[in-house]
């Protein structure tokens, strides 16, 4: 016996997708169609999603750089040469001395206020140590910061007051940053020195240590020439080096080697024992020489 294949037809039935313009409901679109069949939820941005774009997309009313959901974006950081003047390495109580009337806000600082106008200063630490950065001797209450030295923007330590201290390496630089308190505006003085637990010069007016006494007011001068006075009024020597010896100087003014004799008011005037014409500095004087 012969066998033979049998060819078998099999109907597969073909269901091809044909847009819709309505919502599915039982197999039959709706009168009421939006054009989709998923639900939308609101998708309002609630922050600047692009920094560059032209657009307020948060709708706050800030657009781009101007909102502060921006601040960090590499769109909105200063880029190239920020500084006003570079320092290069040099030291000083009044390194740089100048006005902020007509400076712009450059950088911002947390211990500032946003469109207060600043000055930006580049400076390399000439050595490592303590560094102390000072706005004493302004015209204005200041701001004091110190930032990245690459324009990021990106701050290390702020103050709101006069000085802030900052441990540096050896040629590290760092961006020093004035801003006037409040956005006020006048002159400043900017003065950069090593800072030093002690009073380092005891004839210069400042307050070296930060300990709120100055110069021979500080403890830490009492020995030194400066503040020794002229401790002997008779020794032919300027032992404060004030250019006065002995009784030219005033702080000998009421040593009893310096005091001199009036010889006709019946007192002991230089505290000698000896009044008037009785005191040998009288001898000579017609008052005291007899008829």
């Amino acid at each position: 016996m012969r066998l033979h294949a049998l060819a078998l037809l099999v109907a597969v039935p073909v269901f091809t997708l044909s847009a819709c313009t309505g919502d599915i409901k039982d197999g039959k679109p709706s009168d009421t169609d939006t054009g989709s069949i998923l639900d939308t939820a609101d998708t309002s941005a609630v922050a600047e999603t692009a920094c560059d774009d032209g657009a307020d997309d948060d709708g706050d009313g800030a657009t781009d750089c101007d909102d502060a959901d921006c601040a960090s974006d590499a769109a909105c950081l200063p880029t190239g040469e920020c500084w006003d003047q570079d320092l290069g390495s040099a030291t000083g109580n009044a390194l740089a001395t100048g006005t902020l009337e007509g400076a712009s806000d450059d950088a911002r600082s947390a211990c500032g206020t946003d469109g207060s106008v600043d000055v930006l200063f580049k400076w390399k630490a000439p050595a490592a140590g303590l560094w102390r950065f000072s706005a004493a001797g302004s015209e204005i209450d200041t701001v004091v910061a110190v930032l990245n030295p690459d324009c990021s923007g990106q701050e290390r330590l702020c103050v709101e007051g006069a000085v802030l201290e900052r441990r540096l390496t050896a040629d590290e630089e760092v961006l020093v940053m004035l801003e006037g308190v409040g956005g006020a505006t006048g002159t400043y003085t900017l003065g950069i020195v090593a800072s030093s637990t002690t009073e380092t010069d005891c004839a210069n007016a400042a307050d070296d240590d930060l300990d709120g006494l100055t110069d021979c007011d500080d403890a830490d001068c009492e020995t030194t020439v400066q503040c020794l006075g002229e401790d002997d009024c008779t020794n032919g020597v300027d032992d404060d080096l004030d250019g006065a010896v002995d009784c030219e100087d005033s702080e000998c003014a009421s040593d009893t080697n310096c005091l001199v004799e009036d010889c006709d008011n019946r007192r002991d005037d230089d505290r000698d024992g000896l009044v008037d014409c009785n005191d040998d500095e009288c001898a000579s004087l017609p008052v005291c020489i007899p008829e």
